[in-house]
């Protein structure tokens, strides 16, 4: 085998010390690029996946008699809702599930595999029931208070009041003639998620 004269060893030292230089121009441009040019993007992507918004619904105004008693009012009541894309086993959550939504689980699952960024599973839990999913802490499933319609007087007046829907909006009589005024601006929460979800 033949040695390498002295010359012939610079060479080679040179050209691997420029390919080593020309890899890490790359990389600095490569890396120059995603911090310079393109950091407005991976800003926003990097706040959509720490930050959810939930979907808040406003409380509807109060109906009151001429003497200022409280015809109908809106109360909290938990409402549970799911997202899916954090949902890790979707059969596994719609059968922990479906004995105490009293659905089926197949349409529970149904619900959690929708491409949306959120749906509702169930609405005006009891607070045992809401305790119970709480105590589950299935990922990807969230509870939220909700605003339901409580009228203090039972039947009374109901023939005039009307009454308000799932939704919260006026269906029959005063609730329904005044809906605009009664129905109130939904908002919505942001919720925070780290690493642990």
């Amino acid at each position: 085998m033949a040695r390498l004269t002295a010359m012939e060893i610079r060479k080679r030292t040179a050209v691997v010390f420029l390919g080593f230089m020309a890899f890490l121009m790359v990389l600095l441009l490569r890396l120059g690029y995603l911090q310079l040019v393109q950091n407005r993007w991976y800003q926003e992507r990097a706040l959509s996946q720490r930050m959810r918004p939930v979907p808040v619904d406003a409380k509807r105004g109060v109906i009151y008699d001429r003497n200022l008693q409280k015809l109908a009012v809106s109360v909290s009541a938990d409402a549970v809702y799911a997202v899916p894309a954090e949902v890790e086993d979707p059969a596994a959550t719609a059968k922990a599930l479906a004995p105490l939504l009293d659905m089926e689980a197949a349409a529970i699952e149904e619900r959690l595999t929708r491409k949306q960024a959120t749906v509702w599973l169930a609405r005006k839990l009891d607070t045992d029931t809401a305790r119970e999913i709480r105590a589950l802490d299935l990922p990807g499933i969230g509870l939220v208070e909700r605003p339901q319609r409580y009228y203090p007087h039972g039947q009374l007046a109901a023939h005039v009041l009307g009454i308000a829907g799932i939704d919260n909006q006026g269906l029959e009589g005063l609730e329904f003639y005044y809906d605009e005024y009664l129905r109130g601006e939904p908002g919505r929460v942001v919720m925070e998620r780290d690493a642990a979800g």
